[in-house]
């Protein structure tokens, strides 16, 4: 999976390229924690992602909790 990481003031957009699964889901739980300590929005660009499993919707659940805890 390709991960692109933009930063657009608090938000932090990812684009996403490839399969999101149990073997890709700590790729992009890795960027989301990496992202800057102000960034209290997260935009993920599924568009180019043909698959989703259970572990990448934990990520995005994860990621929804870090937003809102800032």
């Amino acid at each position: 999976m390709d991960i692109e990481m933009i930063i657009d003031g608090t938000k932090a957009i990812f684009n996403l390229d490839g399969r999101l699964n149990v073997q890709t889901a700590p790729e992009l739980e890795a960027a989301i924690s990496g992202a800057p300590e102000d960034i209290t929005d997260y935009d993920i660009d599924l568009a180019k992602v043909p698959y989703v499993s259970s572990a990448g919707l934990r990520v995005f659940v994860a990621a929804d909790k870090r937003a809102v805890q800032r």
